[in-house]
């Protein structure tokens, strides 16, 4: 079966080194060819399966139907295992292009992203690199789901029947269906859904950076601030929709929507899953001129010291079986459109969406490279900028030395800080505060990043001597407050990384105390996000809290400070 368990606290980027480690400890590789199992039957042929962390749920019950499937052709014995992991598409296509070795940075493909996989399923087709041909075999597509507005019901949009497949831009349809309570967009740098839709709304890069900032990114941001709703993508957002249960409209794909309304497990990090009451449920708005997100399969061959026949051959055989009637028919159980094959259940009204889409009209690419690259430049330029506080654990107990005995906690933490400052926008803002036996400290006050941001992080960092107990909340209460007191319509952002508990004896700090500012929360070592009070002190903020195990916390810091900070750099 896939591999078990959903999605838990922690992002696509910080989740992954996780979750692949922990399955290669749990004797995930392939194993030997002609073992025995229980009842007669021989082991199961392992197949990893890499999959866009934001489709993981469905991919999951795909990969599960192929299974049962291949066991009924098999005399009920389960002959394959494919072990679908999330893949956040940075680290892997550099793990493509690095042959899943070691990276000139030093960097262990194996260890910090997973193992190597033999079947990738991307979120989108533009996301499969070019320059990694001598390991991709094939790239077959298999399906496709059209980028909506999902409007809830309660909203009660005038005309909204007609408007639902009327012939308007995508910007026209923000206009007339936006209504009080906004629409809210994922992270651009953290979805290729986010990604696309505002390539869409930037006409493919040729909007006005002024027109930009003022007629797309301010009213998107506005209202994600104004409903509380995370930095994250559209599981972020959609696990945020279930609890505030408000009117605001959704930026998402079809099948995104479908899974809600259905109440699928989702792949947010929300606890549980449930039918949304009929005044919450999302109907589908299908704006003219979006295109459609395109699923592909890609096959990958490696040297047999990592891929084994076995393997290659259920490879082969699961992706030739996506584009088969079975196969087919899997992809739409998940909420996908496959090739071939017409919309029917759950593509439909009981699930709010419309199933005769593209009604007539034709439906434009994925946009290419050049496109992609003239879009996240003028993002780059029309976003507010960030302002972002760093709250280090500098306790006594960050003394403790991680899985390289030459360097403690602190040490990694902090590098893992430069790392991050390193990739800062020209508008956004850095500070950095500590906090242990000293009570909380500011070591870099919040200023421009400047040409030399890692230098500061680093020379602020030397003199540092962690010990102590573990003042956090003090340090929230403080960082929250240095924020608050800048100028400005910048995105206020406190990143918390700490390894203890609050020892100080005073109270939470209150919402008062935190308004306006994203809490964030890195736990390591002994302590972590079931934590009660971490969890609120994120949760009612808008921010997330993040478990990073103390083995790996470098590549997690780096990929979790990659994605809060909309690192695109200016």
């Amino acid at each position: 079966a896939p591999a078990p368990g959903g999605r838990g606290p922690l992002p696509r980027r910080v989740l992954l080194p996780l979750l692949a480690a922990a399955g290669l400890l749990c004797g995930c590789g392939i194993q030997a060819d002609g073992a025995v199992a229980g009842g007669g039957c021989p082991t199961p042929a392992q197949v990893r399966v890499a999959a866009a962390p934001g489709g993981l749920g469905a991919y999951r019950e795909i990969a599960a139907g192929f299974e049962e499937w291949v066991a009924e052709r098999q005399h009920g014995c389960r002959a394959v295992d494919l072990y679908v992991y999330p893949a956040a598409v940075d680290d892997l296509t550099e793990g493509l292009r690095k042959g899943w070795g070691v990276g000139d940075d030093g960097r262990d493909y194996l260890r910090d992203v997973g193992p190597h996989p033999d079947v990738w399923l991307p979120a989108t087709a533009g996301e499969v690199p070019p320059d990694a041909r001598d390991v991709i075999d094939r790239v077959e597509l298999i399906a496709q789901t059209p980028i909506v507005l999902g409007v809830p019901a309660r909203a009660r949009v005038p005309g909204d029947e007609a408007r639902r497949r009327s012939n308007v831009s995508l910007p026209a349809l923000l206009a007339a269906v936006g209504g009080r309570d906004g629409v809210v967009r994922g992270d651009f740098a953290g979805s290729a859904v986010a990604r696309m839709a505002t390539a869409t709304l930037y006409r493919d890069g040729t909007l006005d950076p002024a027109a930009a900032r003022t007629e797309i990114e301010q009213p998107l941001e506005r209202f994600l601030d104004a409903g509380g709703y995370p930095v994250g993508d559209e599981a972020a957002l959609l696990c945020h929709q279930r609890r505030v249960r408000g009117g605001t409209a959704v930026l998402l794909t079809e099948q995104q929507l479908v899974r809600f309304n259905r109440g699928d497990a989702p792949d947010g990090g929300c606890v549980g899953a449930a039918v949304p009451a009929a005044v919450d449920q999302l109907h589908a708005f299908y704006p003219a001129t979006t295109p459609a997100v395109r699923q592909v399969a890609v096959t990958l061959t490696w040297p047999r010291s990592a891929q084994g026949g076995t393997a290659r051959s259920y490879a082969a055989w699961f992706v030739s079986w996506l584009r088969q009637k079975p196969g087919r028919q899997a992809l739409l159980r998940a909420g996908l459109r496959p090739t071939g094959l017409d919309a029917a259940d759950p593509i439909g009204p009981v699930n709010g969406a419309l199933a005769d889409w593209p009604f007539v009209r034709r439906v434009p690419g994925e946009p290419n490279a050049l496109t992609r690259r003239n879009v996240a430049e003028l993002y780059a330029a029309a976003r507010r900028p960030g302002r972002f506080l760093v709250a280090l654990d500098s306790s006594g107990s960050m003394n403790a030395v991680t899985a390289d005995p030459d360097r403690t906690r602190f040490e990694v933490a902090a590098a893992a800080v430069e790392q991050a400052a390193s990739r800062l926008g020209r508008r956004d803002e850095l500070g950095l505060l500590t906090f242990g036996g000293q009570g909380a400290r500011e070591l870099l006050p919040i200023a421009a990043a400047g040409d030399d941001p890692v230098g500061r992080v680093r020379r602020s960092a030397a003199a540092v001597r962690p010990a102590g107990d573990t003042p956090l909340y003090e340090a929230v209460r403080r960082g929250a407050a240095a924020l608050r007191a800048g100028p400005g319509d910048a995105q206020r952002t406190l990143v918390v990384l700490t390894d203890g508990k609050d020892t100080s004896g005073r109270p939470r700090p209150s919402a008062a105390q935190t308004a306006g500012v994203r809490i964030f929360v890195i736990a390591v070592g002994d302590v972590s996000c079931a934590d009660a009070a971490l969890a609120a002190l994120t949760t009612d903020s808008g921010g997330r809290c993040f478990d990073a195990g103390p083995d790996s916390l470098q590549p997690a810091l780096t990929s979790m400070f990659r994605a809060v900070w909309e690192m695109e750099g200016d």
